[in-house]
């Protein structure tokens, strides 16, 4: 080294570079470890027995609503196992799949009865890791699932079902602003499947094929689509429905009502509860932006009120009107409940009736 030349630390650095990696590799591998040890140690005392799957529409709040579920540490959390991008077991396609309740493909089933049972390992559905030995239960989160709740239903009927609804305005404003979001633009791509059409979509087709190539009546439609599924075939005892802005609102009484619904104090509501309902999720890039005011859309600027009716007139078609009102500012949780009952009573689906009456006698 000639003098006033400053000292070579490139090899020093690759050194440390390295050795970083290795440490890093190792402790990794001993988290996994620890992970795939605590879930057998809890399958085998059976504490997954009963699990909470946590299903919506991206952008709806489900990340939130699991990790409330989650707050107290006392409970595995399983993300997004049914991600069609990212489940490489069953190389799922489309993003909303559609699976008809009296499916009998074995390799589906497992799959499924693996995720339930807890027996499911790998670093993205076990990104909310919990280093307890013992749990006291199970916590799944999904997007993209909501048309397979039906299926879910009548085979897996000890899973506790709940679906997270956000206003579709609010929700198609949030994907907008996340263009390289991964998620469905068109409406018409529900029209390939011929089971979904055949079992639920027939009488809307039509419709969707003469939509508008408006974004927002686009994102509307496909909103209705997803949640008229569900909603139409599970039961208000087999499926509990969380508005997103009546969670924000007013946490306390929400929770209470999930616990209610779940037969537990899954989440221990008390003061403590408030300072998580404030904490954004993984999953939110900045501060939440919620309704300035539930009685207007000021804080929306750029949506035309023609826009609003034409998106209120799709709602208006699959009958959930009532949900969040002709300009989409008014959560209303009871006319959804009416929803559930009216829709859930014509349903074709005799076997989801049947566990309904067994559930009430």
């Amino acid at each position: 080294m000639s003098s006033g030349s400053l000292p070579d630390f490139s090899g020093r650095k690759t050194v440390m570079v390295n050795l970083w990696r290795f440490i890093t590799r190792i402790f990794g591998s001993c988290v996994s470890a620890w992970t795939f040890l605590t879930a057998w140690v809890n399958i085998l005392l059976r504490n997954y027995e009963s699990p909470v799957w946590v299903v919506g529409e991206a952008r709806s709040g489900t990340t939130w609503l699991m990790e409330l579920l989650g707050s107290d540490g006392k409970r595995r959390v399983l993300f997004e196992p049914f991600h069609p991008k990212f489940n490489h077991t069953l190389k799922l396609t489309p993003l909303h799949n559609y699976v008809p309740t009296d499916h009998d493909e074995m390799d589906f089933r497992d799959f499924c009865a693996n995720v339930f049972q807890g027996k499911l390992f790998n670093g993205r559905v076990d990104a909310y890791r919990n280093y307890r030995l013992f749990h006291s239960g199970l916590v799944i989160k999904d997007v993209y699932a909501n048309l397979l709740l039906p299926y879910m239903s009548k085979n897996f009927d000890k899973v506790r079902k709940i679906l997270i609804l956000r206003n579709p305005i609010a929700v198609a404003l949030s994907k907008q602003k996340r263009p390289m979001g991964h998620w469905i633009n068109n409406p018409v791509d529900f029209l390939t499947d011929d089971a979904l059409v055949k079992d639920h979509l027939e009488p809307f087709a039509d419709m969707i094929r003469s939509l508008e190539d408006d974004y927002f009546q686009k994102q509307v439609m496909i909103w209705c689509v997803v949640h008229y599924v569900p909603l139409r075939v599970l039961g208000p005892n087999l499926l509990h429905v969380v508005l997103y802005e009546e969670l924000f609102a007013d946490p306390i009484k929400e929770l209470l009502r999930i616990n209610r619904f779940l037969g537990e104090n899954v989440v221990p509501v008390d003061d403590r509860i408030l300072n998580v309902v404030d904490v954004p999720s993984r999953m939110t890039e900045r501060s939440r932006q919620f309704f300035s005011s539930q009685k207007n859309l000021s804080f929306r600027p750029g949506i035309e009120n023609a826009t609003l009716r034409s998106c209120a007139r799709i709602v208006r078609a699959f009958g959930m009107e009532g949900f969040y009102g002709d300009r989409f500012d008014t959560p209303n949780s009871e006319d959804v409940l009416r929803f559930l009952r009216e829709a859930h009573a014509s349903a074709p689906d005799s076997q989801a009736s049947f566990r309904e009456e067994k559930r009430l006698s």
